[in-house]
């Protein structure tokens, strides 16, 4: 059975949120374990208790974790949005909330994932990952750990129909969500069909490798070339306005780009394959809040 969060549950709300959810920098040092746990970041040591979160600030620059005896440099930007810092490597979710006037949820498409916990499945608008740092520039939830969906979006913009809204769960708290969002009939349907060693799938890769396409054109190689320069620099970068000088030189280099004579169809599936991969990658790290060195 496939645990289904049903539409019609959605359409209640009035009005839609238009403000700027994203500029909280705010990082969520979680442990969603049943044991406390000792994390170093930088020269401070917090003790988070099992089941819970200290909300961290940090600034722009490298910093070094340290848990279980293991030492992890990352570097925060200055265009970071916060997110999780999740040194346990546990689960967590990122769920899609639609938010819309009466009459215009269609208009909302959903992406529906299979992602299995404590081997139950359940199907809808979710992500999962196990990533050391969940970076929200990604993720773009507006609502994080311990925050609860409103019952309502409220909006002054009068041509608003709706939008989604993410937010951030551990697994313990989307399973407390989803069961109490369920039809009467379907509750505690999880608590029921759980396994002790049932799978928890990660929808969510953490790995980001910049390859150099496969295109034998020296103009555009040498532009992939010094874009893998920029890139790599930036996620070194520790200084904010060289950050920002990078952001605008990458936009410049992606639109001289695009002026080259490239003749696509004559390229290969894998080639076009290799320089999507390329671009996804790239603006992976340039696009990062925070990311491990």
């Amino acid at each position: 059975m496939k645990l289904r969060f049903l539409a019609f549950l959605l359409t209640i709300m009035t009005f839609i949120s238009c403000d700027d959810a994203f500029k909280r920098q705010d990082f969520y040092l979680s442990n969603p374990t049943t044991k406390e746990i000792k994390v170093g970041i930088d020269d401070k040591t917090y003790v988070v208790a099992p089941n819970s979160y200290e909300i961290l600030k940090l600034d722009t620059g490298e910093h070094k974790l340290t848990y279980n005896d293991q030492q992890t440099a990352f570097n925060v930007f200055y265009s970071n949005s916060g997110g999780i810092i999740n040194p346990t490597l546990e689960p967590h979710y990122i769920y899609s909330m639609v938010y819309a006037t009466e009459g215009n949820f269609d208009k909302f498409g959903a992406t529906m994932r299979e992602v299995w916990i404590d081997g139950v499945s359940y199907e809808d608008n979710i992500k999962s990952t196990n990533a050391l740092f969940i970076d929200n520039n990604f993720y773009r939830c507006t609502y994080f750990l311990g925050e609860e969906y409103p019952e309502e979006q409220i909006t002054y913009d009068k041509k608003a129909v709706g939008n989604f809204f993410n937010k951030f769960f551990t697994k313990a708290e989307f399973i407390a969500f989803y069961d109490a969002i369920l039809v009467e009939e379907e509750k505690g349907f999880h608590q029921a069909n759980q396994m002790a060693d049932g799978e928890n799938t990660i929808t969510e890769s953490n790995v980001v490798e910049l390859v150099l396409p496969d295109v034998d054109q020296a103009d555009v190689i040498a532009s992939y070339k010094k874009e893998m320069e920029l890139v790599e620099e930036y996620k070194n970068s520790t200084d904010a306005a060289r950050q920002k000088a990078i952001h605008k030189e990458l936009f410049d280099l992606a639109m001289s780009r695009s002026k080259l004579d490239i003749n696509y169809s004559k390229l290969s599936t894998a080639q076009n394959q290799s320089m999507n991969d390329f671009v996804h990658a790239s603006g992976r790290i340039s696009g990062a809040g925070i990311i491990q060195l």
